[in-house]
């Protein structure tokens, strides 16, 4: 869905390409799909719809590290006002997929300081675990 409002997107952040220029940036191969795996990485994808409806977080059990990108942040989360974004369905993501990894996991933000899994659980102001 996004993928489609490109040209719309990049006018809403002040940016401005030429038809071509969209063109020749291309259409994805193929969509990420929730535990799809990472190649030949120890990883899979997580889907995690709220800050937008195709929000995907990254997740490397042998390193125990998750890339959360704008899902989690330390002590916050991503905004949810935007094209495709729920409230409701990032509070999902949160709780019942990212929650439920391992307190260890250090969760590499899209903004801002790392932090950890049970970090969060336990003081994210916006969205706390039920302990």
């Amino acid at each position: 869905m996004l993928w489609e409002f490109l040209p719309m997107q990049l006018r809403m952040l002040g940016m401005v390409l030429s038809r071509e220029a969209i063109a020749d940036i291309g259409k994805p191969d193929a969509w990420l799909t929730d535990k799809m795996q990472l190649g030949l990485l120890d990883g899979v994808v997580i889907h995690t719809p709220g800050h937008s409806e195709g929000s995907c977080c990254f997740y490397f059990h042998d390193s125990r590290l998750l890339l959360a990108g704008d899902t989690l942040f330390r002590g916050a989360v991503g905004r949810s006002d935007m094209l495709g974004g729920s409230p409701e369905k990032l509070k999902d993501s949160i709780v019942n997929k990212l929650y439920t990894l391992p307190d260890e996991v250090t969760v590499i933000t899209g903004h801002g300081p790392s932090t950890m899994i049970g970090h969060e659980k336990r003081n994210n102001s916006y969205i706390r675990a039920e302990l």
